[in-house]
């Protein structure tokens, strides 16, 4: 029984720093998305949940209003994470360093 339970809080603690810089952002549930820097934009979704999701290239989405992302070609599921590439339509793909919950403007 006290293996069990070492086991269960090793679990645990391996994996919450893991989490924290992780948050699952499924971007299906978007409702808003605003650039807030060149490389880091905050996304609300349906649930009334925000993200602060940050690239690691400044995201030509920020800078120019006739550049938007291409949905139908994003293959990140379920969730947002870093290294996933955010197709645009123009000027190259964004690069996510890292989505972290609870940000709101």
């Amino acid at each position: 029984m006290r293996l069990l339970a070492a086991l269960s809080l090793a679990a645990m603690t391996a994996t919450a720093p893991a989490l924290a810089g992780n948050a699952c952002l499924d971007i299906t549930q978007a409702t808003t998305m605003k650039f807030v820097s060149e490389k880091t934009m905050i996304v609300n979704t349906r649930t009334h949940q925000s993200f602060a999701v940050t690239f690691r290239n400044a995201c030509a989405v920020s800078r120019f209003p006739n550049t938007h992302f291409v949905y139908e070609t994003w293959t990140v599921q379920p969730c947002l994470h870093r290294g996933d590439v955010l197709p645009t339509n123009d000027l190259g793909p964004c690069f996510v360093d890292t989505v972290v919950a609870g940000h709101a403007l």
